[in-house]
């Protein structure tokens, strides 16, 4: 499953830098960074019916996600935060239909460039999010989802291997 119209490549991984996060107080990274092959930036929600519950759409009211938005999924007991966004489509309150646009990745908020930022939180039938003394807020790695269907194309460079840049049947 991808955010985007393509597959996506993977910038920061989840639990990663704890030396930065902690200033923030997490243990590391609380969430995913990707960005799209290609030039469409166009972000779609998750293919769940979902509701907007926290809706940001000034950079300078969003703290460091600057524009941002989260999703509850009451079918799956998750919400997903999509954060650093250009702009976005969406209203708190507002209930969205699955892969709905809700907006266009950006760079706002405390970032060095544009990406998406996803934050995958498990939460109760209230939407009230669970386990929030893990260490990154209750935050969830989201990339076990998003791989489910293989739409990535690259790991961080730092973890490529050959076989991830080169399919394996093409090195045999």
């Amino acid at each position: 499953m991808s955010p985007f119209n393509s597959k996506f490549i993977v910038t920061q991984e989840f639990g990663k830098n704890p030396d930065y996060y902690k200033q923030f107080g997490l243990k590391a990274h609380e969430g995913l960074d990707i960005v799209p092959q290609g030039g469409d930036w166009s972000i779609y929600s998750l293919p769940y019916l979902g509701k907007v519950v926290k809706d940001i759409d000034m950079a300078d009211k969003g703290g460091a996600y600057g524009i941002h938005c989260t999703v509850w999924y009451p079918e799956v007991k998750e919400a997903w935060m999509f954060c650093h966004l250009a702009s976005d489509t969406v209203y708190e309150g507002q209930e969205i239909e699955p892969k709905r646009y809700i907006g266009q990745m950006g760079g706002t908020g405390n970032t060095t460039g544009p990406h998406l930022h996803l934050n995958r939180f498990q939460v109760d039938e209230n939407g009230i999010r669970l386990n929030k003394d893990n260490g990154f807020l209750g935050g969830i790695d989201p990339l076990p989802f998003l791989e489910a269907d293989s739409e990535i194309i690259a790991k961080p460079i730092a973890q490529l291997t050959l076989q991830t840049i080169i399919p394996k049947e093409l090195l045999e």
